[in-house]
């Protein structure tokens, strides 16, 4: 039931900068946001801090208490303006809301900025093509190529991935074009730890 009530807060632009930073502060060093100290009836109530945090909780002027992707309260409440795009964590952290972890990007430039691996050894681009009985590279719908071995397949994924995507690579792909199959050894390696476990178990 979580996930609708997320979806409802993405878009949400009911507060202007002013009436945030009269109830939350945010520190850009940490990502932390903290309730501003207040007294009701008499009583002082001290500032909470909330982190990490991927959506934050604020009570309307109505009363009613709705979810805001704390993200784009960052935003807000540093530059005054709700973004008019999405915002991409570039670590890929969606807890990480310092402000240097965050900047504006399309739907697009956003999906980019994923993971290289999927799992432990599964490269993302690189795929085994049975017909050929070869290793297959795409990016956005496109063939780049057919190699013998999976790391050739993404090895070529990643050259022109890195031309394409610019700023929005993710760190994963360049630690991989620097260093080679050592990385993709130690993936394998893991894999192989993981599925002893398992028959250990």
């Amino acid at each position: 039931m979580a996930r609708p009530r997320i979806a409802r807060a993405r878009y949400r632009h009911d507060w202007t900068a002013a009436e945030l930073r009269e109830r939350l502060d945010y520190n850009p060093a940490t990502g932390e946001f903290t309730t501003r100290p207040r007294k009701i009836g008499g009583i002082s109530y001290f500032g909470k801090t909330r982190m990490p945090a991927v959506t934050i909780s604020l009570k309307t002027l109505k009363g009613a208490w709705r979810p805001y992707y704390a993200h784009r309260l960052a935003w807000l409440w540093m530059t005054g303006q709700w973004p008019t795009e999405e915002i991409d964590h570039i670590n890929g952290d969606s807890t990480d809301n310092r402000w240097s972890n965050l900047r504006e990007a399309t739907h697009a430039e956003n999906n980019r900025n994923k993971p290289f691996y999927k799992g432990t050894s599964r490269f993302i681009g690189a795929s085994f093509h049975k017909a050929s009985g070869l290793w297959r590279a795409d990016i956005q719908h496109r063939t780049i190529g057919y190699f013998k071995t999976r790391e050739e397949a993404a090895s070529a994924y990643a050259k022109v991935a890195k031309k394409l995507y610019g700023k929005f690579v993710h760190s994963t792909l360049l630690e991989y074009l620097s260093t080679g199959n050592s990385l993709q050894n130690q993936s394998s390696a893991r894999l192989t730890t993981h599925k002893v476990e398992r028959r250990k178990t």
